[in-house]
């Protein structure tokens, strides 16, 4: 079994603020020996807050924000058939 984890932070400051993080996982885990069976799951959480009018006066919190806190979430399942199958 695989398992993966990642965070990612950017932010731009020119008098609006910016600021996106997310993070992710993965899951991926062979079903049987010989591999042939195999699952995955992928899940993302974002977290995104951007100054849509700025503040009106300095040390004042922004007049107006855009928030996203959008999420996902997928799942694979992959199985090799066997050549008389495909090749008959």
């Amino acid at each position: 079994m695989v398992v993966g984890v990642w965070i990612q932070r950017m932010g731009l400051a020119a008098g609006v603020l910016l600021l996106f993080s997310g993070m992710g996982e993965a899951i991926d885990v062979n079903l049987d020996q010989a591999r042939k069976h195999t699952l995955s799951v992928r899940g993302t959480l974002n977290s995104g807050k951007t100054d849509v009018i700025g503040a009106q006066l300095p040390g004042q919190a922004a007049a107006q924000l855009l928030l996203d806190n959008s999420k996902g979430i997928s799942a694979n399942y992959t199985w090799v058939p066997r050549p008389s199958m495909v090749n008959s």
